[in-house]
Protein backbone atom coordinates (compact mmCIF):
# COMPACT_ATOMS: atom_id res chain seq x y z
CA UNK A 1 0.00 0.00 0.00
CA UNK A 2 1.03 3.61 -0.15
CA UNK A 3 0.88 5.53 3.31
CA UNK A 4 0.45 9.23 3.92
CA UNK A 5 0.98 10.53 7.18
CA UNK A 6 0.31 13.81 8.13
CA UNK A 7 0.46 14.72 4.72
CA UNK A 8 4.27 13.34 4.33
CA UNK A 9 4.71 10.69 1.91
CA UNK A 10 5.78 7.32 3.36
CA UNK A 11 6.11 5.34 0.46
CA UNK A 12 5.33 1.57 -0.47
CA UNK A 13 4.78 -0.10 2.56
CA UNK A 14 3.35 -3.31 4.64
CA UNK A 15 3.67 -2.47 7.72
CA UNK A 16 3.29 1.01 9.38
CA UNK A 17 3.26 1.34 13.44
CA UNK A 18 2.46 3.65 15.35
CA UNK A 19 3.60 3.96 18.72
CA UNK A 20 3.03 6.42 22.11
CA UNK A 21 0.65 8.31 19.99
CA UNK A 22 0.06 12.03 21.74
CA UNK A 23 -1.63 13.49 18.83
CA UNK A 24 -4.52 13.81 16.21
CA UNK A 25 -2.87 12.40 13.18
CA UNK A 26 -4.01 12.60 9.70
CA UNK A 27 -3.29 9.05 7.78
CA UNK A 28 -3.84 8.51 3.90
CA UNK A 29 -3.58 4.42 2.68
CA UNK A 30 -4.25 3.53 -1.26
CA UNK A 31 -4.72 -0.51 -0.57
CA UNK A 32 -4.62 -3.67 -3.14
CA UNK A 33 -7.78 -5.19 -1.76
CA UNK A 34 -7.02 -9.17 -1.80
CA UNK A 35 -10.76 -10.76 -3.65
CA UNK A 36 -12.30 -13.85 -3.12
CA UNK A 37 -10.41 -15.46 -6.42
CA UNK A 38 -7.21 -14.25 -5.02
CA UNK A 39 -6.66 -11.21 -7.62
CA UNK A 40 -6.18 -7.79 -5.94
CA UNK A 41 -8.11 -4.67 -7.03
CA UNK A 42 -7.38 -0.93 -6.15
CA UNK A 43 -8.81 0.78 -2.93
CA UNK A 44 -8.37 3.84 -0.95
CA UNK A 45 -9.02 4.37 2.84
CA UNK A 46 -8.16 7.51 5.03
CA UNK A 47 -8.51 8.07 8.51
CA UNK A 48 -8.09 10.94 11.01
CA UNK A 49 -6.08 8.67 13.43
CA UNK A 50 -7.14 5.98 16.53
CA UNK A 51 -7.53 8.80 18.75
CA UNK A 52 -9.65 11.73 18.57
CA UNK A 53 -10.20 13.34 15.03
CA UNK A 54 -10.56 16.59 16.34
CA UNK A 55 -7.97 19.13 14.87
CA UNK A 56 -6.97 16.08 12.10
CA UNK A 57 -6.87 16.66 8.31
CA UNK A 58 -10.43 15.39 6.62
CA UNK A 59 -8.07 15.36 3.43
CA UNK A 60 -4.32 15.41 2.10
CA UNK A 61 -3.47 19.33 1.96
CA UNK A 62 -2.90 20.66 -2.03
CA UNK A 63 -0.08 22.53 -2.63
CA UNK A 64 0.75 24.80 -6.04
CA UNK A 65 4.41 25.54 -6.96
CA UNK A 66 5.33 28.68 -9.15
CA UNK A 67 9.08 29.33 -9.75
CA UNK A 68 10.12 32.04 -11.30
CA UNK A 69 13.89 32.79 -12.94
CA UNK A 70 16.28 35.92 -11.87
CA UNK A 71 19.47 37.85 -12.40
CA UNK A 72 22.60 35.31 -12.61
CA UNK A 73 20.94 32.42 -12.36
CA UNK A 74 19.51 32.93 -9.28
CA UNK A 75 15.09 31.62 -8.95
CA UNK A 76 12.69 32.05 -6.55
CA UNK A 77 10.33 29.31 -5.78
CA UNK A 78 7.23 30.42 -3.93
CA UNK A 79 4.95 26.79 -2.70
CA UNK A 80 1.41 26.89 -0.74
CA UNK A 81 0.03 24.16 0.84
CA UNK A 82 -3.53 24.48 1.92
CA UNK A 83 -5.27 21.91 3.99
CA UNK A 84 -8.66 21.75 6.08
CA UNK A 85 -8.86 19.64 9.64
CA UNK A 86 -12.00 17.87 10.05
CA UNK A 87 -13.77 20.99 11.34
CA UNK A 88 -13.73 22.76 8.46
CA UNK A 89 -10.77 25.53 9.39
CA UNK A 90 -8.07 26.08 7.09
CA UNK A 91 -4.45 26.46 7.52
CA UNK A 92 -1.90 27.66 4.59
CA UNK A 93 1.57 27.56 4.33
CA UNK A 94 3.29 30.03 1.99
CA UNK A 95 7.25 29.33 1.96
CA UNK A 96 9.99 31.56 -0.71
CA UNK A 97 13.17 29.86 -1.19
CA UNK A 98 15.84 31.38 -2.81
CA UNK A 99 18.72 29.83 -4.97
CA UNK A 100 21.91 30.75 -6.40
CA UNK A 101 23.23 30.06 -9.68
CA UNK A 102 24.37 26.85 -8.13
CA UNK A 103 21.39 25.64 -6.71
CA UNK A 104 22.22 26.33 -3.19
CA UNK A 105 19.73 27.80 -1.06
CA UNK A 106 20.32 31.66 0.00
CA UNK A 107 17.55 32.44 1.90
CA UNK A 108 13.65 31.23 3.00
CA UNK A 109 10.85 32.35 4.93
CA UNK A 110 7.36 30.23 5.51
CA UNK A 111 4.44 31.75 6.60
CA UNK A 112 1.17 30.26 8.09
CA UNK A 113 -2.00 31.50 8.94
CA UNK A 114 -5.47 29.94 9.83
CA UNK A 115 -8.82 30.77 10.91
CA UNK A 116 -8.44 27.86 13.88
CA UNK A 117 -8.76 30.76 16.52
CA UNK A 118 -10.53 30.36 19.97
CA UNK A 119 -11.14 32.88 22.07
CA UNK A 120 -11.69 32.93 26.31
CA UNK A 121 -12.10 34.93 28.78
CA UNK A 122 -10.32 34.92 32.21
CA UNK A 123 -9.89 37.44 35.14
CA UNK A 124 -8.56 40.69 33.41
CA UNK A 125 -7.40 37.92 30.64
CA UNK A 126 -8.05 37.06 27.23
CA UNK A 127 -6.59 33.96 25.51
CA UNK A 128 -6.52 33.85 21.78
CA UNK A 129 -5.57 30.31 20.66
CA UNK A 130 -4.42 29.24 17.13
CA UNK A 131 -3.93 25.84 15.96
CA UNK A 132 -2.24 25.13 12.68
CA UNK A 133 -3.03 21.98 11.37
CA UNK A 134 0.00 19.54 11.31
CA UNK A 135 -0.79 18.47 7.33
CA UNK A 136 0.04 21.84 5.69
CA UNK A 137 2.83 22.82 7.81
CA UNK A 138 4.66 19.04 7.16
CA UNK A 139 3.19 19.14 3.88
CA UNK A 140 4.67 22.39 2.85
CA UNK A 141 8.06 21.97 4.32
CA UNK A 142 8.57 18.71 1.98
CA UNK A 143 7.29 20.52 -1.03
CA UNK A 144 9.40 23.65 -0.39
CA UNK A 145 12.46 21.03 -0.50
CA UNK A 146 13.55 21.76 2.75
CA UNK A 147 16.10 19.65 4.30
CA UNK A 148 18.24 19.51 7.36
CA UNK A 149 21.28 20.68 5.51
CA UNK A 150 18.88 23.54 4.47
CA UNK A 151 16.15 24.06 6.58
CA UNK A 152 13.30 26.33 7.47
CA UNK A 153 12.09 28.61 9.71
CA UNK A 154 8.74 28.72 10.39
CA UNK A 155 6.42 31.65 11.38
CA UNK A 156 2.68 31.63 12.85
CA UNK A 157 0.96 34.71 12.56
CA UNK A 158 -0.97 36.20 15.93
CA UNK A 159 -4.41 37.01 14.28
CA UNK A 160 -4.88 40.86 14.76
CA UNK A 161 -8.37 41.28 14.29
CA UNK A 162 -9.38 38.77 17.42
CA UNK A 163 -6.14 40.33 19.38
CA UNK A 164 -7.67 44.38 18.70
CA UNK A 165 -10.61 43.00 19.28
CA UNK A 166 -9.68 42.02 23.22
CA UNK A 167 -7.03 44.89 23.74
CA UNK A 168 -10.33 47.06 23.08
CA UNK A 169 -12.17 46.00 26.22
CA UNK A 170 -12.22 47.36 29.10
CA UNK A 171 -12.16 45.02 31.70
CA UNK A 172 -9.11 43.16 29.97
CA UNK A 173 -5.80 43.95 31.26
CA UNK A 174 -3.25 41.22 29.48
CA UNK A 175 -4.35 39.55 26.19
CA UNK A 176 -2.51 36.12 26.06
CA UNK A 177 -1.69 34.25 22.84
CA UNK A 178 -1.15 30.70 22.31
CA UNK A 179 0.10 29.65 19.26
CA UNK A 180 0.21 25.28 19.52
CA UNK A 181 1.91 23.77 17.38
CA UNK A 182 2.53 20.26 15.96
CA UNK A 183 5.16 18.55 17.96
CA UNK A 184 5.81 16.54 14.57
CA UNK A 185 6.35 19.94 13.12
CA UNK A 186 8.87 21.52 15.34
CA UNK A 187 10.75 18.31 15.70
CA UNK A 188 10.78 17.76 11.97
CA UNK A 189 14.52 17.95 11.09
CA UNK A 190 14.33 20.90 8.21
CA UNK A 191 12.65 23.21 10.59
CA UNK A 192 15.26 25.05 12.31
CA UNK A 193 13.14 27.19 14.94
CA UNK A 194 9.18 27.72 15.10
CA UNK A 195 8.14 31.16 15.50
CA UNK A 196 5.33 33.95 15.38
CA UNK A 197 4.84 37.28 13.90
CA UNK A 198 3.49 39.57 15.39
CA UNK A 199 1.74 42.11 13.59
CA UNK A 200 2.27 46.31 13.51
CA UNK A 201 -1.54 46.76 13.87
CA UNK A 202 -0.93 44.84 16.94
CA UNK A 203 1.35 46.75 18.54
CA UNK A 204 -0.08 49.53 17.50
CA UNK A 205 -3.35 48.91 19.63
CA UNK A 206 -1.36 47.59 22.85
CA UNK A 207 0.34 50.71 22.81
CA UNK A 208 -2.46 52.81 22.68
CA UNK A 209 -3.99 50.75 25.15
CA UNK A 210 -1.11 50.59 27.44
CA UNK A 211 -1.60 46.97 27.75
CA UNK A 212 0.46 43.72 27.79
CA UNK A 213 0.48 41.28 24.96
CA UNK A 214 1.84 37.97 25.52
CA UNK A 215 2.63 35.13 22.75
CA UNK A 216 3.06 31.62 24.09
CA UNK A 217 4.53 29.03 22.19
CA UNK A 218 3.56 25.53 22.85
CA UNK A 219 3.34 21.84 21.26
CA UNK A 220 0.56 20.35 20.89
CA UNK A 221 1.70 18.16 24.00
CA UNK A 222 1.18 21.05 26.15
CA UNK A 223 5.30 21.37 26.43
CA UNK A 224 6.38 25.33 26.52
CA UNK A 225 8.63 26.29 23.71
CA UNK A 226 8.39 29.72 24.69
CA UNK A 227 6.91 32.72 25.64
CA UNK A 228 7.23 36.47 24.19
CA UNK A 229 5.88 39.55 26.47
CA UNK A 230 5.15 43.05 25.36
CA UNK A 231 4.49 45.72 27.68
CA UNK A 232 1.91 48.47 26.00
CA UNK A 233 2.51 50.75 28.88
CA UNK A 234 5.65 50.62 27.97
CA UNK A 235 5.74 51.06 24.46
CA UNK A 236 3.78 53.97 24.90
CA UNK A 237 7.09 55.66 26.66
CA UNK A 238 9.06 54.79 23.46
CA UNK A 239 9.94 55.97 20.37
CA UNK A 240 9.95 55.86 17.21
CA UNK A 241 7.10 53.44 15.20
CA UNK A 242 6.50 49.98 15.13
CA UNK A 243 7.16 47.40 12.70
CA UNK A 244 5.70 44.00 12.05
CA UNK A 245 7.52 41.48 14.65
CA UNK A 246 9.15 37.98 13.17
CA UNK A 247 9.94 36.15 16.60
CA UNK A 248 11.73 33.03 16.15
CA UNK A 249 13.87 30.87 18.96
CA UNK A 250 15.27 27.41 19.14
CA UNK A 251 17.21 25.96 22.56
CA UNK A 252 19.31 23.32 23.15
CA UNK A 253 21.14 22.21 25.80
CA UNK A 254 25.12 22.49 25.95
CA UNK A 255 26.01 19.20 26.06
CA UNK A 256 24.12 18.24 23.12
CA UNK A 257 24.97 17.29 19.17
CA UNK A 258 22.12 20.30 18.20
CA UNK A 259 23.77 22.56 15.98
CA UNK A 260 23.36 25.65 17.75
CA UNK A 261 25.13 23.77 20.65
CA UNK A 262 28.26 22.31 18.68
CA UNK A 263 30.20 25.29 18.15
CA UNK A 264 29.52 27.00 22.21
CA UNK A 265 30.09 23.48 23.48
CA UNK A 266 34.30 23.58 23.66
CA UNK A 267 33.94 27.04 25.18
CA UNK A 268 31.80 26.23 28.23
CA UNK A 269 34.09 22.89 28.97
CA UNK A 270 37.20 24.91 28.67
CA UNK A 271 35.49 27.41 31.26
CA UNK A 272 34.92 24.73 33.40
CA UNK A 273 31.08 23.69 33.15
CA UNK A 274 29.52 20.76 32.51
CA UNK A 275 26.44 22.21 30.96
CA UNK A 276 23.80 25.00 30.65
CA UNK A 277 20.95 26.02 28.11
CA UNK A 278 21.83 27.51 24.43
CA UNK A 279 18.88 29.89 22.98
CA UNK A 280 18.88 31.08 19.46
CA UNK A 281 16.58 33.55 18.76
CA UNK A 282 15.94 35.71 16.24
CA UNK A 283 13.79 39.05 15.95
CA UNK A 284 13.28 40.83 12.53
CA UNK A 285 12.09 44.52 13.22
CA UNK A 286 11.60 46.53 16.54
CA UNK A 287 11.48 46.10 19.93
CA UNK A 288 10.27 49.51 21.07
CA UNK A 289 10.47 48.98 24.52
CA UNK A 290 12.36 46.37 26.63
CA UNK A 291 10.87 42.74 25.95
CA UNK A 292 10.65 39.49 27.92
CA UNK A 293 11.44 35.93 26.75
CA UNK A 294 10.61 33.05 29.13
CA UNK A 295 12.24 29.77 27.91
CA UNK A 296 12.12 25.81 29.78
CA UNK A 297 15.82 25.72 31.43
CA UNK A 298 15.97 22.74 33.35
CA UNK A 299 16.14 19.78 30.73
CA UNK A 300 19.13 17.75 30.06
CA UNK A 301 21.27 21.21 31.41
CA UNK A 302 22.27 20.71 35.05
CA UNK A 303 20.08 23.97 35.44
CA UNK A 304 17.60 23.17 38.86
CA UNK A 305 14.42 24.92 39.67
CA UNK A 306 14.96 27.39 42.24
CA UNK A 307 18.25 28.00 41.52
CA UNK A 308 20.05 31.04 39.75
CA UNK A 309 21.77 31.72 36.68
CA UNK A 310 23.99 33.79 34.54
CA UNK A 311 23.41 35.05 30.80
CA UNK A 312 26.45 35.00 28.88
CA UNK A 313 26.56 36.14 25.00
CA UNK A 314 28.37 33.77 22.74
CA UNK A 315 29.96 35.64 19.84
CA UNK A 316 30.31 32.96 17.14
CA UNK A 317 33.23 34.78 15.20
CA UNK A 318 35.59 34.49 18.26
CA UNK A 319 33.88 31.82 19.87
CA UNK A 320 34.17 33.84 23.30
CA UNK A 321 31.15 34.37 26.26
CA UNK A 322 30.98 37.29 27.89
CA UNK A 323 28.37 37.94 30.53
CA UNK A 324 25.85 40.35 29.50
CA UNK A 325 25.21 43.42 32.57
CA UNK A 326 22.70 42.73 35.02
CA UNK A 327 22.18 38.91 33.45
CA UNK A 328 21.77 37.65 36.63
CA UNK A 329 18.14 35.69 36.95
CA UNK A 330 16.00 32.79 38.95
CA UNK A 331 14.74 29.75 37.64
CA UNK A 332 11.25 29.63 38.64
CA UNK A 333 9.23 26.73 40.52
CA UNK A 334 8.54 25.11 36.84
CA UNK A 335 12.01 25.62 36.16
CA UNK A 336 11.44 28.53 33.92
CA UNK A 337 13.68 31.65 32.88
CA UNK A 338 12.79 34.82 32.09
CA UNK A 339 15.62 36.87 30.55
CA UNK A 340 14.88 40.76 29.03
CA UNK A 341 15.94 41.14 25.62
CA UNK A 342 16.69 45.12 25.02
CA UNK A 343 14.35 47.21 22.88
CA UNK A 344 16.05 48.78 19.76
CA UNK A 345 15.81 47.58 16.16
CA UNK A 346 17.21 44.25 14.77
CA UNK A 347 17.63 42.93 11.05
CA UNK A 348 16.75 39.23 11.22
CA UNK A 349 20.10 38.32 12.27
CA UNK A 350 20.36 35.07 14.54
CA UNK A 351 21.60 36.15 18.66
CA UNK A 352 23.08 33.37 20.70
CA UNK A 353 23.12 33.89 24.32
CA UNK A 354 23.83 31.35 27.09
CA UNK A 355 22.46 30.45 30.28
CA UNK A 356 24.83 28.57 33.25
CA UNK A 357 24.33 27.94 36.26
CA UNK A 358 25.04 30.70 38.85
CA UNK A 359 27.77 28.31 40.83
CA UNK A 360 30.55 27.82 38.78
CA UNK A 361 30.17 29.81 35.89
CA UNK A 362 33.00 30.82 34.06
CA UNK A 363 35.87 32.68 36.48
CA UNK A 364 37.31 30.29 39.38
CA UNK A 365 37.26 30.89 43.29
CA UNK A 366 38.51 28.84 46.14
CA UNK A 367 35.36 30.00 48.26
CA UNK A 368 37.15 33.01 49.75
CA UNK A 369 38.52 34.54 46.67
CA UNK A 370 36.98 34.99 43.28
CA UNK A 371 39.43 35.52 39.95
CA UNK A 372 37.82 38.58 37.67
CA UNK A 373 37.25 37.33 33.83
CA UNK A 374 35.57 39.33 30.74
CA UNK A 375 32.29 40.42 31.52
CA UNK A 376 32.28 40.05 34.84
CA UNK A 377 30.28 42.94 37.17
CA UNK A 378 30.27 43.49 41.29
CA UNK A 379 26.49 42.54 41.02
CA UNK A 380 26.93 39.61 39.01
CA UNK A 381 29.48 38.38 41.46
CA UNK A 382 27.48 39.33 44.63
CA UNK A 383 24.40 37.14 43.20
CA UNK A 384 26.95 34.23 42.47
CA UNK A 385 27.84 34.48 46.58
CA UNK A 386 25.16 35.26 48.10
CA UNK A 387 26.24 38.95 49.13
CA UNK A 388 25.62 42.63 48.33
CA UNK A 389 27.83 44.81 46.02
CA UNK A 390 28.11 46.73 49.17
CA UNK A 391 29.83 43.55 50.53
CA UNK A 392 32.25 43.34 48.26
CA UNK A 393 33.35 46.77 48.28
CA UNK A 394 33.86 46.66 51.67
CA UNK A 395 36.37 43.49 51.56
CA UNK A 396 38.21 44.98 48.52
CA UNK A 397 38.96 48.50 49.42
CA UNK A 398 40.49 50.39 46.15
CA UNK A 399 38.57 48.40 43.92
CA UNK A 400 37.07 51.16 41.16
CA UNK A 401 33.11 49.16 40.25
CA UNK A 402 33.54 50.47 36.95
CA UNK A 403 36.90 49.48 36.17
CA UNK A 404 37.18 45.63 37.77
CA UNK A 405 40.77 44.24 36.06
CA UNK A 406 40.35 40.90 34.47
CA UNK A 407 42.75 38.24 36.29
CA UNK A 408 42.70 40.57 39.50
CA UNK A 409 41.41 38.30 42.67
CA UNK A 410 38.38 39.35 44.74
CA UNK A 411 37.60 38.66 48.15
CA UNK A 412 33.96 37.29 48.60
CA UNK A 413 34.15 35.87 52.13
Amino acid sequence: SKVTVDGADQGTVTTCTFEHVTADHSISVIFDRINGDGSSSGGSSSSGGSSSSSGSSSAAPSTTTNTTAGENGTSTTMTRTTSKDSSGKTTTVTTQVTKDAAGNVTGSVTAVTTDNITVSAGQGTSTVTVKPDAAAVNGAVKAAGATMESPVDILVAVPQDAVKNELQKAEVSTVRVEVVLPKAAGNHPAVRSAGVTVGKETLDAARQAGKTVTVTVLEDTGALKAVWSLDGQAMRNGTGQSTDLNLGIHTAPVQSEDPIAVPVKPTVTAAGKENGLVISFTVDGTFLSAAKLTVPATNQTAITAGSSVILYRFDRMTGELSAVPGGVYAVDANGNVTIDIPAGTRAGVKETVVLLPAQGTPGTGSGTTYTIRKGDTLYQISKVYGCRVEDLLALNPGVDVYKLQIGNDLKVR
